[in-house]
């Protein structure tokens, strides 16, 4: 398993598109090089769909240019469809020259969907933003913070979207979701993933694709804190599973660390119940 690489000031974005049967939304990863980018997932035995070019544009070996814009996608193993783009001149998702910092409302145009159609503009509404279940956005889990984006209540049971903080030199435990699919993008720093026997680093702009049934765990071995999206297909089980391991959050911001390790017999307990299997740390 390796981590594939999208450039700084790429990035992961939701969009919602209109159709004749109402609306569906898709999660997509700006790349710097989307030609690339296909040959590393292919390496990892990611199979990309096959569309006819619509109008105007044209198809080479599973990726569409629409002039400006290159794109292609594949299915995750529930099914649901994932893009990877390329934008001529740079992605409109970058941070903006005037301040520096990236939109948290308005993204920029969307990319255009298989089949052609107009392109759509990701959501700005504020109900757009996830809320959690119990009224809160975030919690506290094992020194971590943990703000939920999109939920399954918002997705229609197809995915989760949670963006992760972790702390220098935390860890999560090795572990299986035996009915979910698992990704990180990061966004900042960089975090050392445990896929099945392998060891990967993924450093900002990387993206690290986690099948069910497969043990994984990470660690933020640097010295800074990292911060990662995460996204959880299906949703709605892993949602359930974080609120029961850990507590909301006092505040927006990383909690205190840890006083007592955590209990390990209670955990085990919640995860077999969300069909996720707590795993020895390796070398035990």
């Amino acid at each position: 398993m390796k981590a594939t690489t999208g450039p700084p000031g790429g990035g992961l974005f939701l969009c919602l598109y209109g159709a004749a049967s109402g609306t569906h939304d898709q999660l997509g990863f700006v790349v710097e090089d989307v030609e690339s980018m296909i040959a590393r997932l292919r390496t990892n035995g990611v199979i990309f769909e096959e569309y006819e070019p619509p109008p105007g544009a044209s198809a080479t070996d599973g990726i569409i240019d629409f002039g400006g814009v290159k794109a292609a996608w594949f299915k995750d193993s529930e099914g649901n469809l994932l893009s990877i783009v390329e934008f001529a001149g740079g992605s409109p998702f970058a941070a903006r020259p005037q301040s520096g910092v990236r939109s948290r409302r308005r993204n920029g145009p969307a990319v255009a969907r298989p089949g052609g159609g107009e392109q759509g503009e990701a959501g700005t509404e504020r109900g757009a933003v996830g809320i959690y279940p119990d009224g809160g956005r975030s919690i506290w889990l094992l020194g971590m913070l943990i703000t939920f984006k999109a939920v399954s209540e918002d997705t229609g049971g197809e995915y989760s979207l949670y963006e992760l903080t972790v702390p220098p030199q935390l860890d999560a435990p090795p572990h299986i979701h035996h009915r979910e699919t698992e990704a990180f993008y990061v966004l900042d720093g960089e975090i050392e993933v445990l896929y099945s026997e392998h060891t990967v680093r993924a450093g900002t702009g990387e993206f690290v694709f986690i099948r069910k049934g497969v043990a994984h765990g990470f660690t933020n071995a640097g010295q800074e804190p990292t911060r990662c999206l995460g996204i959880v297909t299906p949703g709605g089980l892993h949602e359930k599973l974080l609120s029961s391991l850990g507590e909301s959050a006092k505040a927006e911001m990383l909690p205190p660390p840890p006083e007592d390790p955590p209990d390990v017999e209670r955990f085990a307990t919640i995860m077999r119940k969300y069909d996720t299997e707590m795993l020895p740390p390796p070398g035990h």
